[in-house]
């Protein structure tokens, strides 16, 4: 669950606000997908999102930092990977070049229930 929390997180943090569009979150029986209006932002590209991280919204990553909701800047993919691998489970895997939106999705292996 750490996981999905961190991914939803990112997603809120790393969205495009210029959009009207919403963050939707869809549960399937085997995967959880997570869509984002936006694409990678500033110096990030497909190659390097996962160890760097450049913030459309400083704002409102800082003040989740503050309220505690995070615990640290440019560590949120990195422990969502980390905490699915701990957990058995496979990587998340992240669509960027869509065309209005961006992905990702959290397969969901046999050993993994979600908590209801």
């Amino acid at each position: 669950m750490w996981a999905i929390r961190e991914l939803i997180f990112n997603a809120i943090i790393h969205r495009n606000y210029e959009s009207n569009a919403l963050i939707l979150i869809y549960e399937f029986s085997d995967r959880i997908e997570i869509k984002k209006p936006g694409f990678l932002f500033g110096q990030l590209n497909i190659q390097n999102f996962t160890n760097l991280s450049d913030y459309r919204n400083l704002e409102i990553a800082e003040s989740l930092k503050v309220l505690g909701y995070i615990n640290k800047l440019n560590f949120g993919i990195r422990n969502a990977i980390n905490y699915l691998i701990e957990n058995g489970n496979p990587e998340p895997i992240f669509e960027l070049t869509l065309s209005t939106y961006s992905k990702v999705t959290i397969p969901i292996s046999s050993r993994w229930k979600i908590a209801k």
